[in-house]
């Protein structure tokens, strides 16, 4: 009897207190009263209940009586803590510690622990409520407000003698520097967040920027964590359209002149390599020196953009108006007459055949145009070509392509009302190694939720759909996630080809304060974890429909953006060139480097493509897949090694890699 007493007296542990709020219970409550084996798990369930309840004190002495129960070497925040058999909890004591210490308005405890908690496992709610807590600090020592030094590259942008940049890309990379002891917190692109992992005190990031054509004005703000900002502002023009030339008159060896015209205003020609004086404007006239114009001649003209365009004249051309020499023999073209013997223009487009195939999403299309009678209009798919017009008429055009066939309609009348028309038909097709099929791919499964979260079917959709908009992966849905998904959903329409390679799977918590999702893509052959990320906001309020967001930034939009950020960036697509090859061993140059740390997974898998010896670089690469590599670990600020696992490479020009 005495034995079972003292067996009954040393299994017995004090529970932690019960608090009870708004009519709900607080600490170890209900059913889980029996289970309680004063274990550093069960104080850490019980603290997380504290931190609901708004119990901070009481929450900080858990997670501090957790951590007493853990090993020396344990004592640290991390995911996938084993608690007993296969049962695995997210631990961050550390962090919620120091948010429990900010709300007691313990800074200096709060910055301590959350610091640790980013030393053992950075957290974006960690790197949140340290940003909080160190702008209470500053604002107690009541420091000046600084004013970040911001410092913005354009590094392909072409920048003419009035300090003005021009380009001709549909994309430039922009490169944002910005420092301040207060700690940058933000930097914003033409009004829009640009990623950063968590405020520093310098921030190094960059960006890929659209552009349209015409004036564009870029706008780049940074901030730090007290309200301090610096603006600057860029003006540029961005510039597809190549000059416009039109030959007026010849008289070999005695004259030659014509007009340009482009909306820059400021041209540079050339005739036979030798520039040729013009005066500044839109429409412009310009004159060849007898000397360049005995014979034939080329000439070249080109905008601060480097948009150019080309025309050769001949000797003869004065006496025919017609003979306009094309640098390719492989063209389309018309040369007919309208009945009764009267010549209608001529239209050639060098190097280029009705059903081409083109890799690119532009095509740039040469156009020549020679007519006895002076030509009057020209229009390209409708659009209206501007400028003086003469008897021979050049110039480029940029033809946005769609996927599938795109039609070309060039049309000329002359000044007798004699019309040509040329039809090229271009088919645009993705190069075989960018293709989707050559992707990796993966699974994902529905999300853990430790509460009821009412916003998880919106996560998930804006989630999965911006993955699925930028092709980087191949997508599949489980089961389990497709019944939990609204049929209508955008991620219904993933087209899942080879996704059984990974799995992504995860976790939603939602407390009182906030909604955190934790998710982590797990390569299904070896259970190697492959990326983590995790993501964290507050403005996620209950409503009777669901959800809803309040005004401040964050919200289910900001969360899924971020979480399908940090995955692209944890596996980037690197595209590179091999400059070497040792054995099965070849080396990469990477050709798409951001600012930044980038490291490629090592065990990544590439396919390798090989570029056409010959073909016509305005209709782009056809990328060939001809082999296999897995990638070894390395930095993108250097070359990458890979090795080859199936098919060929050599160390030539023609052979490149990008990632699966």
């Amino acid at each position: 009897m005495a034995l079972v007493c003292l067996l009954v007296c040393g299994c017995a542990v004090n529970l932690p207190p019960v608090y009870e709020k708004d009519g709900k219970s607080y600490g170890w409550t209900g059913d889980m009263k029996e289970y309680f084996r004063d274990t550093w798990y069960d104080y850490y369930r019980c603290g997380l209940s504290y931190m609901n309840g708004e119990f901070y004190g009481e929450a900080a002495w858990a997670m501090t009586e957790s951590l007493k129960r853990r090993g020396e070497n344990n004592r640290r925040d991390r995911r996938m803590a084993k608690t007993y058999g296969m049962h695995f909890i997210d631990y961050f004591p550390f962090r919620e510690k120091g948010i429990a210490y900010y709300y007691q308005g313990q800074y200096d405890d709060a910055r301590r622990e959350l610091e640790r908690s980013i030393a053992s496992y950075p957290s974006e709610k960690a790197f949140l409520y340290l940003d909080r807590v160190r702008k209470k600090i500053m604002d107690a020592e009541q420091r000046p407000l600084s004013t970040p030094i911001l410092d913005v590259e354009f590094p392909s942008a072409r920048t003419d003698a009035a300090g003005l940049m021009w380009t001709r890309d549909e994309q430039m990379p922009v490169v944002m520097r910005a420092e301040d002891p207060q700690y940058v917190s933000e930097i914003r692109l033409r009004g829009q967040p640009v990623f950063i992992e968590k405020s520093a005190q310098s921030v190094t990031a960059g960006e890929s920027l659209r552009l349209e054509e015409g004036k564009q004005v870029v706008r780049v703000t940074a901030r730090n964590l007290r309200g301090g900002s610096a603006d600057r502002k860029f003006e540029m023009r961005v510039d597809r359209t190549a000059p416009v030339m039109t030959v007026e008159a010849i008289q070999p060896g005695v004259l030659l002149q014509g007009y340009l015209y482009d909306a820059s205003g400021k041209l540079q020609l050339f005739a036979d390599g030798q520039p040729v004086p013009v005066p500044d404007g839109e429409d412009v006239a310009f004159q060849i020196p007898p000397a360049l114009c005995f014979g034939g001649v080329e000439l070249v003209a080109s905008d601060p953009a480097g948009n150019r365009t080309r025309m050769v004249v001949s000797r003869n051309m004065a006496a025919s108006r017609l003979c306009l020499l094309a640098s390719n023999s492989k063209s389309v073209g018309n040369d007919a007459a309208i009945p009764g013997g009267q010549p209608v223009p001529a239209i050639h487009l060098p190097g280029w055949r009705d059903g081409d195939t083109v890799f690119r999403e532009n095509a740039e299309i040469e156009i020549h145009v020679r007519s006895r009678n002076r030509i009057a209009h020209v229009t390209v798919n409708g659009q209206v070509i501007p400028g003086r017009k003469g008897h021979a008429l050049s110039f480029v055009r940029s033809v946005a392509l769609k996927m599938g066939s795109n039609p070309v309609v060039v049309v000329v009348t002359d000044e007798n009302g004699g019309t040509a028309e040329q039809t090229l038909e271009i088919v645009r097709k993705i190069p075989e190694a960018f293709q989707l099929k050559h992707r990796y791919g993966f699974t994902v499964f529905q999300f853990d939720q430790s509460e009821t979260c009412n916003a998880s079917a919106r996560i998930y959709e804006l989630f999965l759909s911006d993955i699925l908009a930028r092709h980087r992966f191949q997508v599949g849905l489980d089961r389990g996630l497709i019944s939990f998904l609204s049929p209508h959903s955008p991620a219904m329409t993933s087209e899942s080809g080879n996704t059984d390679r990974a799995i992504l799977m995860g976790g939603i918590y939602q407390t009182r304060h906030g909604v955190e999702v934790a998710a982590r893509l797990v390569e299904t052959a070896s259970s190697r974890i492959l990326a983590a990320i995790d993501g964290y906001t507050e403005n996620i309020l209950a409503a009777v429909d669901g959800y809803t967001e309040n005004t401040g930034q964050g919200g289910p939009e900001s969360l899924s953006a971020k979480l399908s950020e940090r995955l692209h960036r944890r596996l980037p697509m690197m595209k590179g060139r091999v400059v070497r090859v040792d054995g099965k061993t070849l080396v990469v140059e990477p050709e798409n480097r951001m600012p930044g740390p980038q490291t490629f997974r090592s065990g990544w898998p590439v396919v390798i493509w090989q570029a056409s010896e010959s073909g016509d670089p305005r209709h782009g690469e056809r990328a060939a897949v001809v082999g296999e590599a897995v990638l070894e670990k390395g930095d993108a600020s250097e070359p990458v090694r890979a090795i080859l696992q199936k098919g060929q490479c050599s160390a030539s020009e023609n052979y490149h890699v990008i990632t699966r």
